[in-house]
């Protein structure tokens, strides 16, 4: 297997040339690590270790590192002069120092002391930052570890759940509280999504409804006049006759349809004396004049015989 050394070159002052660190090794360090690397975007700035811990942690084992902040990787035993390998651990060592100082906030880097090994800044740093934020279960055969996971899931379940906004929530927490199974947090939270896409959704459709309700109470599509969409009975459309397309009377009754726009009573559309527009035939009552004013567009309570007035009271009173 060909090996290349920790610094690139031969390694000289009474080694062989076989002294070299495997590409396997912890102790290698590959030609393009620099100082000023970075093993993570998240800056340390004293509220947020756990989750700095986990990604710092996750980049150094990415590149075989892990073993150092962990204390695993001790240094080896000798002097550089006799042992190739002090040498390749010291250079880690400090590699190590300066890819932490790069992801901690300078606010914090002289209340840090770097002169130790990683692993005693490792652990200065978690003992000041991360005591008593989280209890592990400790490890056991007998069981009683699982059911203590368990109560704590249930737990950690109901305190989500009782969190949740009454008026938003309450039919599910309701479900949820009645269920058997609370030990998965990830369930609930997933249930509690899924409701809050379908309220969202919901909402969205019931948005252009009410508003064509809103058009359909002012007279907005109905084909009417302003006039009549602005009366006490908004949602009640008055009857139109088919014959002479005016409001307020069917064909049945409709004078112009029945000879009585303005030709006298009971004369046809072809009516004899007093046929003519504005002709008056002697003798000829009131109710002439108002037919003919009906003619016009000039509506009135005359226009109408006692049995319309009758229905139309009861249409606007429906």
């Amino acid at each position: 297997m060909t090996k290349i050394g920790g610094d690139g070159k031969s390694q000289k002052g009474g080694r062989s040339g076989d002294d070299m660190i495997p590409l396997s090794s912890p102790l290698y360090l590959h030609p393009s690590y620099s100082p000023s690397l970075k093993l993570t975007h998240k800056i340390f700035n004293g509220e947020n270790y756990d989750l700095w811990a986990d990604a710092v942690r996750n980049g150094l084992d990415v590149k075989n590192k892990l073993g150092f902040v962990e204390g695993t990787v001790k240094k080896p035993e000798g002097t550089e002069a006799d042992n190739y390998e002090v040498m390749a651990w010291r250079q880690c060592n400090a590699m190590i120092k300066a890819w932490l100082r790069a992801v901690i906030d300078d606010k914090l880097l002289p209340s840090i002391a770097f002169s130790g090994t990683v692993y005693e800044i490792w652990k200065e740093l978690k003992d000041r930052y991360a005591a008593a934020t989280y209890c592990r279960v400790p490890t056991c055969t007998c069981g009683a570890a699982t059911e203590f996971f368990k109560e704590k899931e249930e737990e950690k379940v109901h305190q989500f759940i009782m969190g949740l906004n009454t008026a938003l929530y309450d039919n599910l927490r309701s479900n949820l509280l009645m269920d058997d199974d609370l030990t998965s947090l990830n369930r609930v939270y997933g249930l509690v999504l899924r409701e809050e896409r379908h309220k969202a959704v919901t909402r969205v459709r019931e948005e252009p409804t009410v508003e064509v309700a809103m058009s359909a109470r002012t007279g907005g599509g109905r084909g009417i006049d302003a006039s009549a969409a602005q009366t006490e009975h908004k949602d009640y459309e008055p009857p139109r006759c088919t014959h002479c397309k005016k409001w307020y009377h069917t064909v049945d009754n409709c004078r112009e349809r029945l000879g009585l726009s303005g030709r006298g009573r009971g004369m046809g559309r072809r009516g004899g004396r007093g046929g003519g527009r504005g002709g008056r035939e002697p003798g000829s009552n009131k109710e002439v004049v108002n037919a003919a004013t009906t003619s016009e567009g000039e509506s009135s309570k005359k226009d109408f015989t006692n049995e319309e007035i009758k229905q139309l009271r009861n249409l606007l009173s429906i």
